[in-house]
Parts: C-alpha cells; sequence; structure tokens
C-alpha cells in the first residue's frame, strides 16, 4: 500500500502528518458515505456541515474538495482545497479569495468531483439551480447537479413536484446526450412512483411538448435521436397518440421545416404504446397497423415486439395465447427455446 501511495505521485504532497493506518482506518475499514451541506450562517459565514447516513459504519472522514460559488450571471469563482475534519461536523470556508463584489446566489460544493460524498444544497441555491442551471457551463458540474438533485429526491429531500419543475425549466437548454438521457430516465421513474395521480398527466404533457419544441431546433447540438427514443414514453393524450401513430405509419416526424426519420425500432415503440391505450382503437384496428408494419419483418426483433403488443392487450385469452407461444418448449419456432 505504500508504494502504491509513492507511485501515485510525490510523497511530500500527502503532508508530513500523513498517517496511512489512520487513512485505512477512516477509508478501509469503515463503510458508509457522508453527506455533505452548504450552511450560511446570518452574517453570510459559508461552513460545510459534514453527517453520515443511515447505513454503515459510518464516521467522519477527511477529504479535499474544490468549493464552486455562482453569481446571478452563472459567473464562477471557485475556492480550492477546502479541507473536511474528521474529528469536527462543522467546518468554516475560508472566503479570503472572493472579490469583495462577487454576490453569491449558488453554491455547488464538490467542483470537480473530487470529494467522495453526497452532496446537498442550501435552499437558496436549490432555487437558483432550478431556474438557471443551464448557466453553468461546465458540463462536468452540471451533470453532477442532475444527479444529486435526483438523489435529493430519492433521499426525501426533494419533492417529486420540484424535480419535474427542474427539469422542465433545464432540459430544453441541456445539450449533452447522456445528461439528458439519464435525466429523461429519471423523470419517467419519478412520473411513474413518485408523482401524485392527479398530476402525472399533466407532467407527461409538458415533457413531450418540450421534446418536440427541441426537435424543431435547427442547432446540431441537440442529441435528436437521443430525444425521440425517449419521446414517445411521455404520451399523454389521444390527440398526442393519433400523432404518433401517422409519424409511424409515415416512417418519420414532420415538421413544417425540417424531418426526422424514425427507426424500425423507434416505430416498433409506438405500436407498443398504441396497444397499451385503452380507447383510442379497437383490438382489430391495432392488430391491423400491427400487421401492416411487420409484414415484411421476418426477424427475431418483429417476433419479440409482436409478443410484446399482442401481450398489452386486455383479453385474457390472448395473454394465454402469447404465454404458451413464448414458453412451448415443443415449439421448433419458438425463439426463447
Amino acid at each position: 500500500m505504500q508504494i502504491s501511495f509513492e507511485k501515485c505521485g510525490d510523497k511530500s504532497q500527502l503532508g508530513p502528518s500523513f498517517n496511512l493506518e489512520q487513512w485505512c482506518s477512516e477509508w478501509l475499514n469503515s463503510s458508509g458515505i457522508n453527506i455533505l451541506t452548504p450552511v450560511f450562517d446570518e452574517a453570510g459565514k459559508l461552513s460545510i456541515k459534514q453527517t453520515m447516513s443511515l447505513r454503515g459504519k459510518n464516521r467522519l472522514r477527511k477529504q479535499r474538495l474544490d468549493i464552486a460559488l455562482y453569481d446571478e450571471t452563472g459567473a464562477i469563482h471557485v475556492i480550492k482545497d477546502h479541507l473536511l475534519s474528521e474529528n469536527e461536523e462543522s467546518t468554516i470556508v475560508d472566503m479570503a479569495t472572493v472579490p469583495s463584489d462577487f454576490k453569491i446566489a449558488a453554491v455547488y460544493i464538490n467542483h470537480g468531483n473530487h470529494a467522495y460524498a453526497k452532496i446537498r444544497f442550501d435552499e437558496a441555491s436549490i432555487q437558483w439551480f432550478t431556474k438557471n442551471l443551464s448557466n453553468v457551463k461546465d458540463a462536468g458540474s452540471r451533470a453532477s447537479i442532475w444527479r444529486y438533485f435526483w438523489y435529493l429526491v430519492m433521499d426525501v429531500q426533494m419533492t417529486s413536484l420540484k424535480y419535474a419543475e427542474f427539469v422542465v425549466n433545464n432540459l430544453p437548454n441541456e445539450p449533452v446526450e447522456q445528461t439528458i438521457n439519464v435525466a429523461l430516465m429519471n423523470l419517467r421513474t419519478l412520473i411513474a412512483n413518485y408523482i401524485p395521480a392527479a398530476k402525472k398527466v399533466e407532467h407527461q404533457a409538458k415533457i413531450f411538448k418540450i421534446l418536440l419544441e427541441l426537435l424543431q431546433k435547427s442547432d446540431d447540438s441537440i442529441p435528436k435521436t437521443a430525444i425521440v427514443d425517449q419521446l414517445f414514453s411521455f404520451i399523454s393524450d389521444s390527440a398526442q397518440l393519433e400523432q404518433c401513430k401517422q409519424w409511424m405509419e409515415a416512417g418519420e416526424i414532420s415538421f413544417s421545416e425540417s424531418k426526422i426519420a424514425l427507426s424500425k425500432s423507434q416505430r416498433y415503440t409506438i405500436l407498443y404504446k398504441l396497444f397499451q391505450s385503452s380507447s383510442a382503437f379497437t383490438k382489430d384496428q391495432k392488430v391491423e397497423m400491427m400487421e401492416k408494419l411487420m409484414s415484411e419483418d421476418k426477424t427475431d426483433v418483429a417476433v419479440n415486439h409482436r409478443h410484446m403488443c399482442m401481450a398489452a392487450l386486455p383479453e385474457a385469452e390472448v395473454k394465454a395465447q402469447v404465454w404458451a407461444e413464448i414458453i412451448d418448449v415443443n415449439s421448433k419456432n419458438s425463439i426463447y427455446v
């Protein structure tokens, strides 16, 4: 272990008081993650409170982190190498480097992601990031804040409706495909499991509209394929369903000034949504659309989607037939045997 530390760089960087046994005790021989929260007192002084999660053999841990301060315009000032204590819950942040005319609108206390911890936010920062995350220019910091806001929901520190507001405000201005994909995946989970039932359709409709607006932009930096992949998860009413049906049949999403070709998988996703709908189309209409769309596709992908669509119908006998086809060990045609 000592050799590994020496190979990682100048040993003097560890400091003259570095104790390997103590470090192992703090990090390798303990479990549980620390929670870091920024706290401003009445005089505006900033400190970081270190607490422990409910799980594991927790303890306070010494580690360094960089703190990003943002003003109303998104201008950033970074306080480098703040040292957390392994003995004291609260450590005061040295603000000596902050310009006197710099007015703090928000703080992110793990700039660069050097610290291993769950990150919390003060109320003013939550409000500012909810409205202005796009003003944070660093893509890594934005992605981290997206993630930590989701953790706030998971840890019952933020309401589902507040997180939905955060997504609605910031998704239209987020250019990174991976961040968009994760945000929409989390939002689907939120709508399915956390949003009050009376609010689900409203929020699905909002996201569907936002994604359509993004697809119509001429900006080449917008990851349109990723957005189309997620779009159909937020269909909320019969009008949107009918619109998607037309796109499926045409093989493209058409706008007044542009078109986006749909892949086979995307068209099959729309078909599945049509089969899931309870009243927009009859069973015969749904089957007719499926046969027309899959008539020339002899692949296993088509077989899988056919089973999914038929299993989405409410009739018990249809579900039983699909189940029999899937598990029939005597059938040489079964792709599951």
